[in-house]
């Protein structure tokens, strides 16, 4: 019998608006998203404010966003993550993982993914949900391997 694989806790915030929700949530390094409808500058601001909490623990963070019921993103959103991005510490992001769906948010993930590129932050995209799932758990695995394992 194998053992259950390690989970995420409940979400730790919850961020509503009309067109759309993000629950942010942590275990150790790792910070998970699940977010619908359209993304906002709001919600990339909480997002980029719950990872410096993470990082207050953790010198860096890995992040899988589960955005597959995401339709779209403001353009104030983007740049909000961008210049984040940018201006963090090398070290604040040792990786980044993104399911998505929508075409649009593909392609926005793609070109972030080459602008975290010159960061040598590895940033992968995933159309099915088993991939990103198995590289979540794995990650969780390793994140709790010397505490809690």
């Amino acid at each position: 019998m194998s053992a259950r694989p390690p989970q995420l806790p409940a979400a730790t915030k919850v961020i509503e608006h009309a067109r759309g929700r993000v629950e942010l949530s942590s275990r150790g390094d790792v910070l998970a998203t699940v977010a619908s409808g359209h993304i906002v500058v709001g919600d990339a601001r909480a997002l980029t404010q719950f990872v410096e909490a993470v990082r207050r623990k953790h010198t860096s963070v890995r992040i899988f966003h589960d955005w597959e019921a995401v339709s779209g993103y403001d353009s104030e959103a983007r740049v909000h993550l961008t210049r984040w991005t940018l201006s963090a510490p090398r070290e604040a992001l040792a990786e980044c993982h993104v399911l998505v769906r929508s075409r649009l948010v593909a392609m926005g993930v793609s070109t972030a993914a080459l602008a975290l590129r010159v960061l040598d932050v590895p940033l992968s995209s995933y159309s099915v949900r088993a991939e990103f799932e198995a590289k979540r758990a794995a990650a969780l695995a390793r994140a709790l391997a010397p505490n809690e394992a």
